[in-house]
């Protein structure tokens, strides 16, 4: 059974990035700026990920946005989810439950090996369980098809998502266009 749920994990994990981003109703912007999650960067969030903490794409693409975030005045909003393996939520709840979240996301990602992000799983309170549910809802209201999932303004205020871990090239495109303001 936990073989199963890890298999299935990791083929919500591996969805490879489409091809062309998605555009999503406006005000699903305005509703992942109050998610419950971990804001990385300095300048106003330009992207928004979902997350979660077992997911080796998540963590490759966690890798690849550093360099970006320190040649960039812009900010990640990291959106933990547990959803995919079994140790998954309890990491999650470790992530937000931390004294400080930004740097408990660092340590996970950068101990991640073949179990995962390198975080202990804690049990989350009810009020962390309630936010990991929220945000869990969110990434069905963008119309996931697993993590990470990616969501953006353009110059012009659409919102986008792109599902998976994209090429460096295509992270870098977002920040070179301005970040429109936030309504």
């Amino acid at each position: 059974m936990k073989r199963q749920a890890i298999i299935l994990g990791l083929v919500l994990c591996a969805v490879i990035a489409s091809a062309h981003a998605r555009v999503v109703a406006s005000g699903y912007w305005t509703r992942l700026q109050t998610a419950t999650g971990i804001r990385e960067g300095h300048g106003p969030t330009a992207l928004v990920v979902f997350f979660d903490p077992n997911c080796p794409y998540c963590h490759r693409l966690y890798d690849k946005l550093q360099p970006l975030l320190r040649t960039h005045p812009l900010a990640v909003q990291w959106i933990p989810v547990g959803i995919l393996t079994l140790s998954s939520f309890g990491k999650a709840a470790a992530l937000l439950k931390a004294r400080d979240p930004q740097a408990a996301l660092a340590a996970a990602e950068n101990g991640f090996g073949p179990g995962g992000g390198a975080i202990v799983p804690r049990r989350a309170t009810p009020s962390i369980a309630q936010a990991l549910r929220t945000n869990e809802r969110l990434l069905g209201e963008g119309g996931a098809r697993g993590v990470p999932f990616l969501v953006y303004r353009d110059p012009a205020g659409s919102v986008h998502t792109i599902t998976g871990d994209p090429p460096t090239v295509r992270l870098q495109r977002l920040w070179a266009t301005p970040t429109p303001k936030t309504k």
